[in-house]
């Protein structure tokens, strides 16, 4: 991600093209927070990753109920079918509110515009939603170099403990065969996203340095490289698991709960899985 426009890469990665959408609007509208972003590298707890990746979450669950395209219109995963014929639609803003006060959409006049139009978060009508934080209780350690302008950070990561994070629990209503599908999400690492950003351009990184970073095919350094130094790499870590309630097998939509469960799972692995596209990587052009 660039921490001075908010733009993320690839956008063929869904995930990084719901934060270009909703970074791209709020920097445009607040430059205080571009310019916080700009300053240094974040904190893992840092309030503001923290509201990314809650509306990460929510635009995920929205996007279970419809056609998931690439920007060239291939679709790349078909809707989920629920599993009982009543369903209930919400507005992904009411369901982030469950959290929480979220500093992105108070940072703008319409957060609406950060997502794709008319999109909502259709669930099973006997579903509750429920949001939850948790607040990080475990060591976090930070390295970085030290030139004529103070301490530079390279990353920041977890080390033990309990991670911080956020959770968006689906329960079923009492007599319902689900008992709860949960969503848990944290950051583990957040580190400066030049040699990635070099990965996913074509480039295969050799050796970084403080003042280059040599590549099979270059080497970057100044005015290039500086321009680098703009992108960060946010390391985010997603549980996902559901449960039944197995008394209730008898249910005569038992095994339809359960199919909706697994396809959920099914669909949340391909949605947020990047490791496909670092290793079948596709260069990426940029101006």
């Amino acid at each position: 991600m660039n921490r001075e426009i908010g733009k993320a890469i690839p956008l063929n990665y869904s995930p990084a093209l719901a934060t270009s959408l909703v970074l791209e609007h709020v920097f445009e509208q607040k430059s205080e927070i571009s310019k916080k972003f700009a300053e240094e590298l974040p904190k893992r707890s840092d309030p503001l990753i923290r509201d990314l990746i809650e509306i990460l979450i929510v635009n995920w669950l929205s996007m279970t109920s419809v056609i998931n395209m690439t920007p060239e219109g291939r679709v790349t995963l078909p809707p989920i079918a629920s599993p009982t014929p009543k369903i209930r639609s919400l507005e992904i803003i009411e369901v982030l509110k469950k959290f929480g006060d979220n500093s992105l959409l108070k940072a703008t006049d319409d957060p609406a515009r950060m997502f794709i139009p008319h999109a909502k978060v259709i669930i099973p009508d006997d579903v509750t939603i429920i949001a939850r934080r948790y607040e990080p209780k475990g060591l976090e350690i930070s390295m970085g170099v030290k030139d004529r302008t103070g301490f530079n950070p390279i990353f920041t990561r977890i080390m033990g403990g309990k991670p911080s994070g956020s959770e968006l629990v689906l329960k079923g209503s009492r007599f319902s065969p689900l008992e709860a599908l949960v969503i848990r999400a944290f950051v583990e690492r957040i580190s400066d996203g030049a040699t990635m950003f070099l990965w996913l351009s074509g480039y295969t990184p050799l050796s970084v340095g403080t003042n280059n970073i040599v590549c099979m095919e270059k080497v970057i350094e100044g005015k290039e490289l500086e321009e680098l130094r703009k992108w960060i790499e946010i390391d985010c870590v997603l549980l996902i698991g559901f449960k039944m309630r197995g008394w209730l097998f008898w249910h005569q939509r038992f095994a339809e709960w359960y199919r909706w469960g697994e396809a959920m799972l099914a669909h949340a692995k391909q949605y947020f899985n990047f490791s496909l596209y670092f290793k079948h990587r596709r260069p990426f052009k940029h101006d």
